[in-house]
């Protein structure tokens, strides 16, 4: 593979004040289409920029060493007339000696051919240590995720667990495919089959989650399903390894699939029937998931309680969002939990945005184990704001989110499809934000940084 540092052009700006917004990079109007980050165990964050113009594509990687205030390029992938279809990263480690960076990577050549590489760099020194997964496809690979258990390491791992999953389009049936390395990385021995179907998948999500009682570690998957390959939106499908990292995957649930149902297209022909529970009654949710949101969603986000101890039901939390149009062109962020992750499916519907408010989409959440937070933005296309919000692993309130700031981007023209990411840093549990302005020039990708979560925003 060809690798270069000039599909994008990175913006190095000197240290903003008040953590402005900083530009990470710009390219062709139209031409940003991937945007993802991953922050290390002492504060460095590394961001995933995908390019497509004129049919010839790019990956470019970069780096930065204080906190986000300026960025440095890392890494590069190009090729002549090919998609980068999906890019994913994360980084483990936990110090500047033992620093990682894995990057997933799906390029797709003209024709119906997919390739999905994982590549493997120093994180402090950015030298390349080598592709320690590849799978080449002659059908379309459509997406991929990736992510690492190395904060809190599941049962069989040494020293930690790095995990992917896909989305893969055949004649017959698509497919939601799964690796796991259990040696830091290095090498990829167990493969799984999430999901199969003879309609659509499309975009995934991955996770991984413990607690107490879960402490083996597992690895959750959510993702996009149609009826029909031109279909905006569809069912929102989960699953996970059923006792550890490297386990099969448990028979795929429909979250967005109201109590009573029979519309449950996630759950295959013939397997059992999901758990029934009474609405209300513990340890089912006090808020049911309602007819409405049924085939109405698209882009999943997951994100899962990991740490030592349970949530209030003896199991972790599990947060699924998405976007739930309620009429042609309006969408709500809507968001289905279940407090017996690795448990059961009992799953319930919250709503951090009050139903019918505007037009939101393209949530993203992620937990946040230093403060035991789940961290949500998402674009409120109503007000042009890029929306933060928080709300405890214990999930008491689910509708109850506490509003970090209600617009976090300082240019607001051009955001409405920013598709907003959040993270933090582990050891201080800062959020972090990037995002992609979408101008009538130029698009430009953007960073930005906060303090502390206060009742009136971000320090």
């Amino acid at each position: 593979m060809k690798r270069c540092l000039a599909c994008l052009a990175p913006l190095l700006f000197a240290a903003p004040i008040a953590h402005a917004d900083t530009p990470l990079a710009t390219a062709a109007a139209g031409a940003l289409a991937h945007l993802k980050t991953t922050t290390a165990s002492n504060g460095w964050v590394y961001a995933a920029l995908g390019t497509q113009s004129n049919g010839t594509g790019g990956v470019t990687i970069l780096r930065s060493t204080d906190g986000g205030a300026n960025w440095s390029p890392f890494a590069a992938y190009s090729a002549f007339d090919s998609d980068y279809n999906g890019v994913d990263l994360v980084v483990s480690g936990n110090d500047e000696a033992s620093l990682v960076l894995d990057v997933a990577v799906v390029k797709s050549p003209s024709g119906p051919t997919s390739t999905l590489t994982v590549d493997r760099y120093d994180g402090a020194s950015g030298t390349p240590l080598g592709t320690a997964f590849a799978l080449f496809s002659t059908t379309h690979i459509k997406d991929v995720a990736i992510a690492s258990d190395y904060r809190k390491p599941g049962v069989g791992t040494s020293p930690y667990s790095v995990a992917i999953a896909w989305s893969r389009f055949t004649p017959s049936q698509d497919e939601i495919g799964y690796a796991v390395s259990t040696d830091g990385g290095a090498t990829y021995a167990t493969t799984r089959t999430v999901a199969g179907t003879s309609a659509t998948f499309g975009r995934v999500a991955l996770a991984y989650g413990r607690s107490a009682s879960g402490s083996n570690g597992r690895y959750y998957v959510a993702w996009e399903r149609f009826a029909a390959v031109d279909d905006v939106d569809g069912s929102i499908c989960e699953s996970r390894n059923t006792s550890t990292v490297s386990s099969a995957f448990i028979t795929p649930v429909t979250v967005n699939r109201a109590p009573g149902s029979s519309n449950d297209p996630c759950t295959p022909p013939g397997a059992p029937a999901p758990t029934e529970c009474d609405a209300g009654s513990d340890p089912c949710p006090e808020f049911p998931v309602v007819a409405a949101t049924e085939g109405a969603c698209r882009a999943p986000s997951i994100a899962v309680q990991y740490s030592d101890v349970d949530n209030p039901i003896g199991s972790n939390t599990t947060l699924v969002t998405a976007t739930c149009d309620r009429a042609p062109g309006l969408g709500n962020v809507v968001g289905f939990y279940n407090m017996r992750g690795h448990y059961t499916n009992f799953w319930g519907q919250f709503a951090p945005t009050p139903v019918g408010s505007g037009d939101e989409r393209d949530a993203h959440v992620v937990y946040d184990d230093h403060d035991a937070t789940f961290l949500l933005t998402y674009v409120d296309r109503a007000a042009h704001a890029l929306v933060f919000k928080s709300n405890g692993f214990e999930f008491a309130a689910p509708n109850a989110w506490t509003l970090g700031n209600a617009n976090y981007a300082d240019l607001v023209d051009g955001i409405d499809d920013a598709a907003p990411r959040v993270g933090f840093a582990p050891r201080s549990g800062l959020p972090n934000f990037a995002w992609i302005r979408h101008a009538a020039a130029n698009d430009v990708a953007y960073f930005d940084r906060g303090d502390r979560i206060f009742a009136d925003g971000l320090d």
